[in-house]
């Protein structure tokens, strides 16, 4: 993980410029993402490339990189019973500012 962690130091939350515009999110922001099952704190990276509507949190990061929460509490633990996997590439989340204490 040596190198990954050269290309990509701290995790990050892609996000679309125009979804960050709307919240009031900037570039390398810290931000919170959370549902109704979890909660986690991470930089924001907007990313052009990607569909309005649509974050990602590249996997590669242990839940000790995160400033503040974990960001697998987002997902649910209910298996598919056709693909036998987790739902990990479809969970609906909200972000917004994170408040840090002064």
């Amino acid at each position: 993980m040596p190198r990954f962690k050269q290309l990509e130091p701290e995790p990050v939350v892609e996000m679309h410029p125009a979804d960050a515009e709307n919240r009031k999110i900037n570039d390398r922001q810290l931000v919170r993402v959370y549902n109704d099952r979890g909660t986690v704190q991470i930089k924001c990276r907007l990313n052009p490339d990607l569909r309005p509507g649509v974050i990602v949190i590249p996997e590669g990061s242990w839940v000790k990189d995160f400033p503040q929460g974990d960001p697998y509490s987002l997902t649910h633990e209910l298996v598919s019973p056709t693909s036998e996997n987790y739902a990990f590439f479809d969970t609906l989340a909200e972000v917004e500012p994170a408040h840090t204490e002064t």
